[in-house]
């Protein structure tokens, strides 16, 4: 049996932004498949997902929970909202973070918030094991998030605080199906034999398979003449 806190970390660490702030409005950019987008939605008055995976839109309108369809920042959004979320769904492709970035920024209110959450740039588990696999993608990850961070300053002053979530199992094949994909190039067998290895040397504490994930929330006020209403 596999135990994984993800969602209920997401949504502790959201749920103190929306208490500090006083939010009644989300735009969710990313919102996935529902499960974190119900539990916000619970707390505010007005919640609004962007998601283009036609399965995903489906689970969402499901849960009736209003969707706008479209990749994010091509999809044309009027409104503002009081917070604005990217958790997890900023694009890959650091050519395309600083559009993301500021299109996020200018859909937020006058006193509002920009929250952003992501993996890269933490010293989680995948950190270290990355450091033990000598990876690349562990350079490619610290310059995404330098591109995250320095695009969010030139808008504004940023906060940053950290989370931990963490995945328990005693059975190895749960942890590594999760693990490689954070890795990449998840058809990799040479990859795969190696993961293995290092998770049953390292990662293994009596009996069980215990891996954390460090996420890093990143909020920016936008300061104007009014608080978030």
């Amino acid at each position: 049996m596999i135990f994984w806190n993800q969602k209920e970390v997401l949504f502790s660490g959201i749920s103190e932004y929306v208490n500090k702030y006083g939010v009644k409005s989300v735009l969710d950019i990313g919102a996935g498949d529902g499960n974190l987008a119900l539990k916000i939605s619970n707390i505010i008055n007005d919640y609004t997902a962007i998601e283009n995976d036609n399965r995903k839109i489906e689970n969402l309108r499901k849960l009736r929970l209003k969707v706008i369809k479209g990749n994010f920042p091509a999809v044309k959004i009027a409104k503002k909202y009081d917070l604005v979320l990217s958790s997890h769904s900023v694009p890959e492709n650091i050519e395309e973070i600083e559009q993301f970035l500021k299109e996020a920024c200018r859909l937020v209110k006058s006193g509002g918030l920009l929250l952003i959450i992501t993996f890269k740039g933490g010293k989680g588990d995948v950190f270290k094991l990355k450091e033990k696999l000598k990876r690349t993608a562990e350079i490619a990850d610290k310059e995404h998030f330098e591109k995250i961070s320095n695009t969010l300053r030139k808008l504004g002053k940023i906060k940053i605080k950290k989370k931990i979530s963490t995945i328990k199992s005693d059975k190895l094949r749960d942890i590594i199906k999760i693990v490689r994909f954070s890795l990449g190039n998840s058809k990799n067998q040479e990859l795969k034999k190696k993961i293995i290895s290092l998770m049953k040397k390292h990662f293994k504490t009596n009996g069980k398979y215990l891996f954390k994930f460090e996420h890093l929330f990143l909020s920016l006020k936008k300061y104007g003449r009014q608080h978030a209403k």
